[in-house]
């Protein structure tokens, strides 16, 4: 016999002989009380923010529109109460400029007046199954000058790439002004991102058209936006988001 089976043979005669001294109980003892059911973690929802334009002249009109999806299915989340806040530049104070709600795709929208520059974020306070989450921070910059318009749109090339077009004139012009061999800034976002990062740049032509290419294919569905940043000639700034019409 294994001295482990032996051992066990001893501590099993040692307790049933130590149970027959013991008294019986008058009754049995209370059960202890269950553990408590862990609690089920809260998801981490996905959040995004985007400005338009991101640059403009003073007393424009602004969009800001906001997306909160879940971050593992991307669904949205809709019918949710949103804190859009802005603060102005060099303050450390934040205010509550709107309360939107959600709609069925899980986005919202505010108009505002740009009457100087602010930083913008969106802040969602969760519930049940979600986690508080606020979004991307987004610097709306505001100059004095005479207004421009800004168009953008994506185009597939011939080698499956996209090429961002556009073009840059005075807003309230006749016949229509073209601004001329000014720099454009492009900035590009991912399908479902939160930031917005430095692409590339290009001038206007002689038009006042612009063409930017990237070897990015039109099926990766980055959201695209062309800056004008304005000039010492007394022109405001203007930026614009180009989006694909087949990307969701």
């Amino acid at each position: 016999m294994r001295p482990s089976t032996r051992r066990a043979m001893v501590l099993t005669a040692t307790t049933a002989l130590a149970s027959s001294l013991v008294p019986a109980a008058s009754s049995a003892a209370p059960a202890a009380p269950a553990a408590p059911a862990a609690t089920t973690a809260k998801s981490s929802p996905g959040f995004n923010l985007t400005v338009e334009p991101l640059w403009s002249g003073v007393n424009e009109r602004l969009t800001v529109i906001g997306e909160l999806y879940d971050s593992k299915t991307y669904r949205p989340l809709t019918g949710r109460s949103i804190s859009l806040q802005a603060r102005n530049v060099g303050s450390t104070t934040w205010r509550t400029v709107a309360r939107p709600e959600t709609n069925s795709n899980g986005a919202f929208s505010v108009s505002l007046t740009a009457d100087r520059s602010k930083t913008y974020r969106a802040v969602y306070s969760g519930n049940a199954w979600y986690t508080g989450r606020h979004s991307n921070w987004e610097r709306q910059t505001a100059k004095p000058g005479k207004w421009v318009r800004t168009t953008a749109k994506p185009v597939a090339t011939s080698n499956g790439g996209t090429k961002v077009t556009g073009r840059i004139t005075q807003l309230v012009a006749n016949p229509t002004r073209p601004l001329r061999y000014v720099n454009v800034h492009i900035q590009a976002r991912q399908a479902y991102g939160t930031y917005w990062f430095d692409a590339g740049s290009t001038k206007t032509n002689g038009h006042g058209y612009f063409g930017w290419n990237t070897s990015v294919k039109p099926s990766a569905c980055y959201r695209y936006r062309a800056i004008y940043k304005g000039n010492s000639n007394g022109w405001a700034a203007k930026s614009t988001t180009a989006e694909w019409s087949n990307c969701g």
